[in-house]
């Protein structure tokens, strides 16, 4: 059994926008009015503006990084540099396994003999939503820790930087903050397969009671035994277990948003809807074209670029050709990175179609059973029966969107230069 803990996260990441590198100020909102961004309904794409504006870590940076640059500015290296945020990550590491530890129950369920393939397939869905808050939380880990290493080098007693220095760090720093919210990002897709799947298991529990009832009724009769209603309180009782556990699981991953958002760990927030798997998007997306755009983007890319500019005429043949061979090779990770998740939203299209094409042969299976019961041709527990295995398929038909949606939202972060 998972021991049950409050998940901190915090993290230190920054924002700014163009060269020159002046720091944006606090206030600064593009997209959304202050009023919006002060209620707790979070929008999808209002989480740009909530972690820049709110998150009090990366306020703090955004000062360091402005004290740094108005040294440098006046030609002032020889002050006291200013001293970056402390970072731990001990409540990522904690969260990490957490969500580990839940995956690997999740795991013993698929590796059990004695599990049905209806269980199987449960655990499967939840070990993949597991997995992807783990990958989630690893990102935003290593952002942390390389605004970490950035803000001790900062901190550093007469620390003086170059040009090309300070502007390396102000591409780090946008890009540790387009990761973190991209990771926060990624944490709706799960947050709904949770709650779509717990409204799965409430069916199933429907269903079970159901069962139950007509057993009791057995049990009068003398049709079923005292072990036989037993077994199914058990698995009634077991099935309460899971819900509970699940529902704490959802809270906790809105308190991990708080969290990075800025907002007090324990505010009632509502979370916005995914956008939409874009179809007309899909088949517009010309992938040379946006490889191109991918590398041009790509902050690594443009890190190394830098690095590359700044080796003097006189350097050797090694040391430029080394800084080549670092900047070619991640150009072409760019490419391959691309592809690869160009194909991932071509798979999860597939998948989603056809589970859209399951649930329209379910959806006459169900109109079926419906006139069945209504004309006294099928018992409660088959019709509820059925109704369970309805609500499934439209469980797994909003999953299934929901992978794809994500996996667009992925492939346009890489764009933005990711």
């Amino acid at each position: 059994m998972v021991k049950k803990f409050t998940v901190g996260i915090l993290i230190a990441v920054m924002l700014f926008t163009s060269m020159p590198m002046k720091a944006v100020q606090a206030d600064t909102i593009e997209s959304y009015s202050k009023e919006q961004l002060r209620d707790n309904i979070i929008e999808y794409n209002e989480v740009a503006d909530l972690v820049h504006t709110y998150n009090k870590t990366v306020i703090n940076n955004r000062y360091s990084y402005q004290e740094l640059e108005d040294n440098y500015d006046d030609e002032e290296e020889e002050e006291e540099s200013p001293v970056g945020s402390s970072i731990d990550t001990s409540q990522i590491d904690s969260a990490i396994q957490y969500y580990t530890a839940l995956s690997a129950e999740q795991q013993a369920i698929i590796n059990n003999p004695a599990a049905t393939e209806e269980q199987k397939a449960a655990a499967m869905q939840q070990k993949m939503i597991y997995d992807n808050t783990i990958t989630s939380l690893g990102v935003q880990k290593q952002s942390y820790m390389s605004m970490s290493a950035m803000s001790a080098m900062m901190s550093s007693p007469g620390v003086s930087v170059s040009d090309t220095e300070l502007r390396t760090y102000n591409l780090q720093f946008r890009q540790a903050e387009a990761q973190i919210v991209k990771s926060v990002q990624n944490l709706f897709p799960n947050y709904y397969q949770l709650i779509n799947n717990l409204e799965q298991l409430k069916a199933n529990r429907k269903l079970l009671q159901t069962s139950y009832n007509a057993q009791m009724v057995q049990f009068s009769l003398g049709m079923c035994t005292q072990a036989d209603l037993n077994e199914s309180e058990t698995n009634m009782a077991s099935l309460d277990y899971n819900i509970a556990a699940l529902e704490s699981q959802v809270l906790t991953m809105k308190q991990e948003i708080c969290k990075l958002i800025g907002k007090p760990y324990n505010t009632d927030i509502i979370l916005g809807e995914m956008p939409e798997a874009d179809l007309a998007y899909i088949r517009n997306i010309d992938l040379n074209r946006d490889i191109d755009t991918a590398i041009e983007n790509n902050y690594s890319v443009k890190v190394l670029q830098y690095k590359r500019d700044d080796i003097s005429s006189g350097a050797s043949y090694e040391t430029k050709d080394t800084a080549d061979n670092n900047l070619e090779a991640q150009r072409e990770t760019v490419r391959s990175t691309v592809s690869q998740q160009y194909q991932t939203i071509l798979s999860n299209q597939n998948t989603w179609k056809l589970e859209q094409k399951k649930l329209e042969q379910m959806e006459i299976t169900m109109q079926t059973a419906e006139t069945k019961y209504n004309m006294g041709l099928m018992s409660n527990l088959e019709y509820e029966n059925q109704k369970v295995n309805y609500i499934s398929q439209q469980i797994t038909v909003k999953n299934a969107e929901l992978t794809l949606s994500d996996s667009i939202q992925t492939y346009q972060w890489y764009l933005k230069g990711l």
